[in-house]
């Protein structure tokens, strides 16, 4: 008897364990989907959640249920995967923006800008940023955690070498010279200690002397210029020529955290994430100075920053538009620069107007502002052809400059050989898939061959007939 009491309230009540509540079930869900990265993924997931008792508390009659999803390795291919199967999330990073909104991926943000009355919210931007997001006009996504590079140095090692400390009269001449004053290598003559490392990748620094990748009307490739070739020799100089930097790998592009951080290194140039690393670093005696000036006279270093867009097909695009523009708005940006992964989303001029009073940054206001004023965009128009995908143009710059890094062939023969080659995949690009048309003799076999078969095919049926007329 105790057993069947038993048994009847086990199922009475473990049903009732997996019943969800009603408003549970009748949130909307609303996903968004980021690049993985440490020092992101716990603000980012909380901004989520942060932006759900918002929305809730504002609107109780339409609840939403923020879902967020971290990507680590191989993002764009698991993004470009989700946009085949059309299972993009509500919002996301998008690296190939152009090619997403040529392809009607992503959701034209205007209308909602113009509705909303948000322009003001837009001005607060750097123009040069908003402008590169637009394509014929519109706006299909949102810029979020502005950084760009400087220069890192160790105040001891240089206090040590007595070399003076890195300012805004600097250019790369006196860069080299103080990288062979800090560099010190052991009695067999093996470097322990490197003057230098650069952590942009080779592109960024070819843009950084002045060099271009396309012409202004964007009909031809340009990258075999003058300034690529002296900024990319001065690059590779650094490591096979003087030794007072590292072999650059074959991405041409080194991280450099643990080398500054364990002093390996005493200058890094390197982009403002890395701030947040080595704030974290104990007895680290660090400081940031502005871009030295490169040959051309240029300190042209990037804009880089999160692309954030709107799937075009979201079910709820209003809810989606609020949550991107919280998630790129001043309250998520001045956590981002307190965390030191970003720098203010504003113009340069009202730096000092918005920058977290931290001790580290009096001297990298005026650093962070001396190079915006010569910083391109992250999708600049010279580097991205809007008629060619981003893979293509990672697939050409790795096998042919990967060998120029190796030092299996030369600059000039690189450059070559690689503006040859983009200038083919554009042409090939406008010219569309090729129709392939049989030849004059190909066609003369298939006439021939066709007409056999008709033939041998009317005996058939011929034979067919007879046989059956005989047998009635």
């Amino acid at each position: 008897m105790k057993a069947l009491v038993v048994m009847a309230v086990l199922v009475i009540i473990l049903p009732l364990c997996f019943i969800r509540s009603v408003e549970t079930l009748e949130r909307t869900p609303v996903t968004y989907m980021m690049l993985k990265w440490e020092k992101y993924d716990a603000f980012l997931a909380a901004a989520g959640k942060c932006f759900e008792g918002i929305w809730n508390n504002a609107h109780p009659e339409r609840p939403i249920r923020i879902c967020y999803e971290a990507v680590g390795g191989r993002y764009n291919m698991k993004l470009n995967t989700r946009a085949v199967a059309n299972t993009l999330p509500d919002i996301f990073v998008v690296q190939d923006y152009i090619h997403y909104a040529k392809k009607g991926l992503l959701l034209d943000l205007t209308p909602y800008i113009e509705r909303n009355q948000d322009d003001d919210f837009l001005g607060q931007v750097p123009p040069m940023i908003i402008d590169s997001l637009k394509l014929d006009g519109k706006l299909h996504a949102l810029p979020s955690s502005l950084g760009t590079e400087v220069m890192y140095y160790n105040r001891r090692l240089f206090r040590q070498a007595g070399v003076p400390y890195p300012d805004e009269t600097w250019d790369w001449s006196r860069m080299l010279d103080a990288a062979h004053r800090l560099t010190v290598r052991d009695g067999r003559g093996r470097v322990c200690q490197y003057g230098m490392m650069v952590g942009m990748s080779w592109i960024q620094f070819l843009q950084y002397n002045g060099a271009d990748v396309w012409s202004k009307d964007l009909n031809r490739c340009i990258i075999d210029s003058k300034e690529s070739r002296e900024a990319m020799q001065f690059l590779l100089d650094l490591a096979y020529r003087h030794g007072v930097a590292p072999e650059p790998p074959e991405s041409g592009m080194n991280e450099g955290t643990p080398e500054f951080i364990q002093e390996r290194v005493a200058m890094f140039i390197g982009n403002r994430w890395h701030t947040a690393f080595f704030r974290n670093a104990k007895n680290l005696d660090w400081a940031v100075a502005p871009l030295p000036r490169s040959f051309t006279g240029l300190r042209r270093a990037r804009a880089s920053f999160y692309v954030l867009a709107i799937h075009a097909e979201t079910p709820h695009p209003d809810i989606a538009y609020a949550f991107l523009k919280y998630l790129a708005g001043p309250e998520q940006n001045r956590e981002f620069v307190s965390q030191g992964v970003a720098i203010p989303m504003c113009n340069p001029a009202h730096y000092d107007e918005v920058w977290s009073d931290l001790p580290e940054e009096a001297g990298a206001i005026r650093a962070y502002q001396l190079t915006m004023q010569d910083a391109i965009s992250r999708y600049d128009r010279s580097f991205v052809h809007p008629e060619l995908k981003l893979e293509v143009w990672r697939w050409r710059a790795k096998s042919i400059m990967g060998q120029c890094i190796k030092q299996r062939i030369t600059v000039p023969e690189a450059f070559a050989q690689l503006e040859r080659a983009l200038q083919s995949d554009l042409e090939s690009a406008r010219a569309g898939p090729p129709c392939i048309l049989p030849s004059r003799k190909s066609m003369l076999v298939i006439s021939v061959v066709t007409v056999l078969v008709l033939v041998l095919w009317l005996k058939n049926l011929r034979k067919r007939l007879e046989r059956s007329s005989s047998l009635s």
